[in-house]
């Protein structure tokens, strides 16, 4: 996307392909609801990832099964790339519960008990000693990071009124907004994304192997280019699903694999891209073994 050489009073919205919207208005450039993913989509854009995050009324999707919220992975490209906290704009009874859960995404659990997922006599990691060291740092206030250091909230008044960046946000309906800055109004409605079509299911039936491999993807969470790493493992047959990237179970239809032969999920770690694709895997007709610590 190019941006108009002076674009200080034209307000754009663009509809990102994985969900979400982004405004540009000048120099002022936020994001309403944070699909899994949507990362992918704004890097190669002009604007580039947004440090202003603007989160919808309901922050899940039920239709798509996925989170509108998923902002794990633009703090970390905004705060360790381009050396800046990310704003998040939210209601007041929101905050809370997302502290809560980018506390344990990106620090990891206030408390540990790992002894239950090892077999006895066998000592396990010193997991709170190594996430210490990836929070350490000499420069901030008690020698470590926090949330502070890489988010900034920004929460509506009673007013349903917030300003970041020199524009005044108002809340003015469901999903409805306001943007003011000197003196110019503009407004919109934040539009969650269409239900995709059913995957076309593969006319040809997938016949797994007695034991092998099917790769999902191979990329990673910053890797426009490549889908998110992911994969099954066939056993007698029967299919263990490890770590699914988001849009797992489309990718199974599509593919002409019978998601009934799939009945284990392996989650090997909890980051954003593999969370989406556990909870719509889960969401789906059928009972899973979940196997996780």
């Amino acid at each position: 996307m190019l941006l108009p050489e002076s674009s200080e009073e034209t307000f754009e919205v663009y509809d990102l392909p994985r969900g979400g919207q982004v405004v540009v208005w000048g120099d002022f450039v936020a994001q309403i609801a944070s699909y899994p993913e949507t990362i992918k989509d704004t890097m190669g854009q002009a604007h580039g990832v947004p440090q202003v995050y603007i989160l919808p009324e309901r922050l899940f999707d039920i239709s798509l099964g996925v989170s509108r919220s998923e902002i794990e992975f633009p703090i970390y490209f905004n705060f360790y790339l381009n050396q800046r906290k990310t704003i998040l704009v939210c209601r007041r009874h929101q905050l809370k519960p997302v502290m809560r859960v980018l506390q344990e995404a990106i620090f990891g659990p206030t408390t540990l008990n790992l002894k239950r997922d090892y077999a006895p006599g066998i000592n396990p990691a010193d997991l709170k000693k190594e996430m210490a060291y990836f929070k350490k740092d000499d420069k901030k206030p008690g020698g470590r990071l926090r949330i502070r250091d890489m988010v900034e909230f920004a929460v509506f008044d009673d007013n349903n009124e917030v300003t970041v960046s020199n524009v005044k946000i108002t809340m003015v309906g469901l999903d409805r907004y306001r943007f003011t800055s000197k003196e110019k109004v503009r407004e919109l409605s934040f539009r969650a994304p269409p239900k995709a079509p059913p995957a076309a299911s593969s006319t040809r039936r997938y016949r797994p192997p007695f034991f092998g491999v099917t790769v999902i993807g191979s990329g990673h969470g910053f890797d426009p280019s490549a889908d998110t790493s992911g994969f099954i493992i066939w056993v007698n047959g029967r299919g263990i699903l490890v770590d699914p990237p988001v849009d797992t179970t489309q990718w199974l239809r599509s593919h002409g694999v019978d998601s009934r032969l799939i009945s284990d999920l392996i989650l090997t770690h909890c980051h954003a891209d593999h969370d989406a694709g556990t909870l719509q895997k889960l969401l789906e007709e059928g009972r899973v073994r979940l196997h996780t610590t």
